[in-house]
């Protein structure tokens, strides 16, 4: 190599490393300047928006200003101990206040784009990890619920770190490997405990898991057995000794929130959050963020398109790496499409998965079979039905704003008669 070649090679690296400061510098501004202000109302449709920060400090705070958690009816500690915990800390150590519980958010949110780079830089390589972290780093709607002091956050990074756990679980077999198939189901049980309905995410190690073929079943009995251990610290340490009021309250958010009514209450909701308007969890994703849900939507079509994983060796872990994140994205959807509350800010642990999979589908299609490679009618049908959501999505956004009904309401009569 030319010392000129070095030259600019070192130039190269140089200028990648200051970008790379200026938007971990951007990330950080854009989460901590005037963090005291209110919450964007555009946001999210849910009046909690306003409200629900009050609601999830509220034990914490009774712990530093009273000594004691319970001072009246409403205790969210019993859903969220986790997040209790950290908050009675920060209280202790910083005062309390809402930018005080705001930080938690703005630590774990910035935590979350830096594991993220960790796991997708050695799944897929620098250039996957570095678009998928600035994807959640920089995207509207996670950078300001990472504002806020609400559980999804913290429950975001858990599920991201349960992903680096897989990711590094994959990478060579034996007891490394066992360790870290654990710590992964470990992340995912601390992820439910703190957010009830991530659940959902218990699908993603499976998915990907059953792409290493060989000793699939042994591995996720290690990841089950690490999912059991924080929910068994949560029913000794905390369901026994408030079992009636955490059943008040459960019985309150599943009978009067969550659960469906009725077979064709659940068909309604899958209706609303898969086609239904900015309220549901598949429109709220387009609108917001539709490039990203594009390219997400086609990774995760691709990542189980027949044929994925007949692989070899080598890159077997990637395949199981994007499925993880496809089940991961695709489970999530159809949970927050299945139940009768879902606001925006239940959307917040999906992003990760949203980010690296756009991120996937951007630089590293060679692995994954491509939807318009060597056609098929299987292929054919998933490519038509994948253009058929997306237009839809952007026709009744667009049918929902202001004036557009106006236009299209002179203008269809008019191409007709042109057309005559």
């Amino acid at each position: 190599m030319t010392s000129s070649s070095l030259h600019i090679h070192s130039v190269g690296r140089t200028a990648t490393g200051v970008g790379l400061t200026a938007a971990v510098c951007v990330m950080a501004l854009l989460r901590i300047t005037c963090l005291a202000s209110d919450p964007y109302r555009g946001l999210d449709w849910s009046s909690g928006l306003l409200t629900d920060e009050g609601f999830y400090i509220h034990n914490a705070r009774n712990v530093v200003l009273f000594g004691r958690a319970i001072t009246d009816d409403f205790n969210n500690m019993f859903l969220s101990p986790l997040l209790h915990l950290a908050q009675v800390a920060v209280f202790r150590a910083a005062g309390v206040g809402s930018v005080q519980a705001r930080s938690i958010s703005v630590a774990c949110g910035l935590a979350s784009v830096a594991v993220l780079y960790a796991a997708l830089r050695r799944g897929f390589g620098a250039r996957v990890a570095i678009a998928g972290a600035a994807f959640l780093g920089l995207d509207h709607v996670f950078v300001l619920f990472n504002r806020m002091a609400l559980m999804d956050t913290p429950a975001a990074l858990l599920a991201v770190c349960s992903f680096y756990c897989f990711v590094r679980a994959g990478e060579r077999p034996g007891v490394p490997a066992s360790l870290w198939i654990t710590l992964c189901g470990l992340f995912l049980g601390a992820t439910v405990v703190t957010r009830g309905l991530g659940v959902y995410l218990l699908a993603a190690p499976v998915a990907g898991i059953a792409s290493w073929g060989k000793g699939a079943l042994r591995r996720v009995s290690l990841a089950a057995a690490g999912v059991l251990l924080v929910p068994a610290w949560y029913v000794v340490a905390w369901y026994l000794p408030y079992a009636h009021a955490i059943q008040h309250m459960n019985s309150y958010y599943l009978h009067h929130q969550i659960e469906p009514g009725s077979l064709h209450h659940l068909a309604q909701n899958l209706y609303h959050g898969l086609l239904g308007d900015h309220r549901g969890v598949v429109p709220y994703l387009f609108r917001h963020s539709p490039a990203l849900f594009a390219m997400a939507l086609c990774a995760t079509a691709a990542a189980f398109l027949p044929g994925l994983g007949r692989c070899t060796p080598a890159t077997r872990n990637s395949n199981a790496t994007v499925r993880f994140l496809a089940a991961w994205f695709a489970a999530g959807i159809v949970t927050l499409s299945a139940i009768s509350y879902a606001p925006g800010r239940y959307t917040v642990a999906l992003w990760p998965a949203l980010c690296g999979l756009a991120a996937i589908a951007l630089f590293a299609t060679d692995g994954l079979p491509q939807l318009w490679k060597h056609p098929s009618p299987a292929r054919i049908a998933i490519a038509c039905i994948l253009t058929w959501i997306l237009a839809y999505h952007a026709v009744e956004a667009l049918m929902g704003r202001a004036g557009v009904a106006d236009v299209l309401l002179y203008l269809v009569p008019s191409l007709a008669a042109a057309g005559v």
